[in-house]
């Protein structure tokens, strides 16, 4: 497998399951896996463990989110709202609760949000 080709992937999508990885390039979960743990290793990626889902992470991305919604829309919801859920994102933007979770992921690590677990619920806030 070309590793760049995974590397391209995770830099346009900037978090990652090990099942969209395996979905998009038509391999197996496991094979996926192993790809994701090697580049681990190799310390070019990072991995987040959440709720059983591993997500996947560029170390130092500089690609900015390829996703059609501006943050700024994002962020203007959670502070409006004060404390949102990740449901709660996911109805008003009319998407699934894994790509609400994706762009709250992403504004975490560009430091604007601050995911709080609570009775087994993400709840973000402004940073």
């Amino acid at each position: 497998m070309n590793i760049h080709k995974i590397i391209k992937l995770i830099e346009k999508e900037r978090v990652i399951t090990t099942s969209e990885l395996a979905q998009k390039l038509k391999i197996s979960w496991n094979t996926a896996e192993k790809y994701l743990l090697e580049l681990t290793l190799e310390k070019k990626i990072f991995r987040l463990k959440k709720e059983g889902v591993n997500l996947w992470i560029l170390k130092a991305s500089k690609t900015p989110p390829q996703h059609f919604l501006s943050s700024s829309k994002i962020l203007k919801f959670v502070h409006a709202q004060n404390v949102v859920s990740t449901s709660e994102l996911a109805s008003f933007l009319k998407v699934s609760w894994n790509t609400a979770e994706k762009y709250l992921l992403e504004l975490t690590l560009e430091d604007k949000v601050i995911r709080i677990k609570k009775a087994g619920v993400n709840l973000w806030i402004i940073k």
